[in-house]
């Protein structure tokens, strides 16, 4: 259960970092396309995806393959992503990926 967890949360890291660095790199009408095709993909790949907002964390759109994952009985859009990790190494960890990646 633990390592399903750590790897759940390694393809939603993932997902997230490509997501974050191709918005980043792209300011065009050209950006919401790319990031549509790159979720496609990951679609296929990954077991799921979901959209973050890059300030607060927060799951903004639906959130329904993480769910169906986690086996959750309540909706997790609009919750805090970092308070589904559960321990504190694990959060650090994934707030200091984005920097980490863009240096």
């Amino acid at each position: 259960l633990v390592s399903h967890a750590t790897a759940t949360w390694m393809v939603f890291w993932v997902s997230h970092a490509l997501q974050s660095s191709i918005a980043r790199k792209l300011e065009s009408d050209d950006a919401s396309s790319l990031l549509l095709a790159s979720r496609h993909v990951l679609k296929g790949v990954c077991d799921g995806d979901l959209v973050l907002d890059r300030r607060s964390h927060l799951i903004v759109e639906d959130a329904s393959p993480l769910e169906r994952l986690l086996h959750a009985r309540e909706k997790l859009s609009g919750r805090n992503f970092l308070d589904l990790l559960l321990d504190a190494d694990g959060r650090q960890r994934f707030l200091h990926f984005p920097q980490s990646e863009a240096a």
